[in-house]
C-alpha cells in the first residue's frame, strides 16, 4: 500500500489493496485515526474497497474482514505490552 496521508500522531491513510485484492479491479482506502482516551489511544480503523472483480467483492468481505481483526487483534497486543 502507498501512504497518501500523515498527520503523526493523529491520522495515517494508505491507499491500495492487500492480498488477493492486489490481483483485482479494485481500490482501496485505508485509514488509521488516533485519538488520545486516558492515559492510552483508542485506535479507529477503517478500510474501504471498491471495484470491479468477476462474481462481485461481496464474497471476499468476510474473510478479508476476519483477516483484518487478526491483524488489528496482534496490533493491540503489541501496542499492549
Amino acid at each position: 500500500m502507498q501512504v497518501v496521508f500523515a498527520d503523526p500522531g493523529k491520522q495515517l491513510r494508505l491507499s491500495g489493496g492487500l492480498g488477493p485484492l492486489l490481483a483485482m479491479g479494485v481500490a482501496g482506502s485505508m485509514s488509521f485515526v488516533l485519538i488520545a482516551q486516558g492515559e492510552g489511544t483508542r485506535l479507529m480503523y477503517r478500510y474501504e474497497v471498491g471495484g470491479y472483480t468477476a462474481g462481485g467483492l461481496a464474497a471476499l468481505a468476510g474473510p478479508v474482514d476476519q483477516v483484518q481483526l487478526g491483524q488489528l487483534n496482534r496490533l493491540k497486543a503489541y501496542a499492549e505490552e
